[in-house]
């Protein structure tokens, strides 16, 4: 297969265009973060113009210098790998897996090729937003920092797919906030009852009925740790097949943060 395209994009970030203000004793921790992005295109039959293609696309939300920003994004959303080695990665077992559709049992022959319409696709795009504690009704203090990375891919079939992941990151610690270093620990059989209050409302059930009846796998979904933090409240993720079927698409609910009240910690 030929690799027909290989590109590499920066693009700088500022963080203050994109949240307001960050307060002085962060910016060192924000002023270096950029977005690179790198891409192929494979085609799987090189000696054809109209050749089914691979294409490839990752964008990679980069801290310089290795700052403890750089070490949790490489930690959490690269395997531990820069951006370079995790692309190299990511697009070789794609290549390889795209390449097995001509040969073998299960792929096709050099004179019944796929048709051009027979491509593949992979994208991972990245968000960035930064969440100040105290303000707006957030019911918790600090400055957060608010990661997500969704890939898109598609490999055949009758659709494609989705996965969404989110980080909060505390700026004071530069820890990676958990539920539990969230919410009060007996407070989560209450914010459990407002998900699903809320996921009943989503899929528009009669009060009192469960929420299997209205198509999910369970009746008292387990809060998930593929969360974020608005101004608006605290959001929970997710994603295709997890706690509904592939129709009900990804999954958001956000508790308004004065819902939450007495349940945050400070």
């Amino acid at each position: 297969m030929k690799k027909n395209r290989i590109y590499t994009i920066t693009l700088s970030l500022c963080i203050l265009t994109l949240a307001g203000c960050v307060s002085s004793s962060h910016q060192d921790g924000f002023k270096n973060l950029q977005i690179v992005t790198r891409g192929e295109m494979i085609l799987l039959y090189p000696d054809s113009s109209q050749s089914p293609k691979l294409e490839m696309r990752i964008d990679f939300l980069e801290a310089s210098n290795e700052n403890e920003l750089d070490k949790i994004l490489k930690a959490q959303f690269y395997e531990g790998l820069d951006s370079q080695s995790y692309a190299n990665k990511v697009f070789s077992e794609l290549e390889k897996e795209y390449g097995e559709l001509r040969l073998g049992e299960n792929g096709f022959s050099e004179t019944d090729r796929p048709p051009a319409s027979f491509n593949w696709d992979y994208n991972e795009t990245v968000s960035v937003s930064l969440v100040t504690g105290g303000k707006g009704g957030i019911a918790t203090d600090g400055e957060f920092l608010v990661l997500g990375r969704n890939k898109e891919y598609f490999s055949g079939g009758a659709h494609g797919n989705q996965e969404k992941q989110y980080l909060v990151i505390d700026t004071g610690s530069w820890e990676v906030l958990s539920l539990p270093s969230l919410i009060r620990d007996t407070a989560f059989p209450d914010v459990q009852r407002l998900v699903i209050a809320k996921l009943a409302h989503r899929s528009k059930l009669k009060p009192g009925l469960p929420l299997s009846e209205g198509g999910y796998f369970t009746d008292a979904p387990e809060l998930t740790e593929n969360f974020f933090l608005t101004d608006k409240g605290l959001g929970f993720y997710w994603n295709q097949y997890e706690i509904a079927p592939y129709s009900f698409g990804p999954i958001t609910v956000i508790i308004p943060w004065k819902e939450l009240t007495g349940f945050i910690k400070p």
